[in-house]
């Protein structure tokens, strides 16, 4: 589960402070990959990272799910 959690971190990282969502979806596929099972109702933040992909000015405060988890900090770029 820890190490789920640190692949989970990586991509929070990627999608937050270096809005990459390429990387954050690698990294968050990743996670969903080794678990655990509860892990899967984070599915939809690999649309997310593929909308910050298609378009670097997505507003990730528009989701839910990203203001519930993290503190969005990172000033748009």
């Amino acid at each position: 589960e820890a190490w789920g959690d640190a692949h989970q971190n990586l991509a929070v990282l990627e999608l937050t402070i270096r809005r990459d969502g390429a990387k954050a979806r690698r990294w968050m596929a990743q996670a969903l990959k080794i678990g655990p099972a509860n892990r899967e109702g984070r599915r939809p933040l690999l649309d997310i990272c593929d909308a910050l992909a298609q378009n670097p000015e997505y507003d990730l405060a528009s989701s839910a799910m990203v203001r519930n988890m993290v503190w969005l900090h990172s000033p748009k770029r």
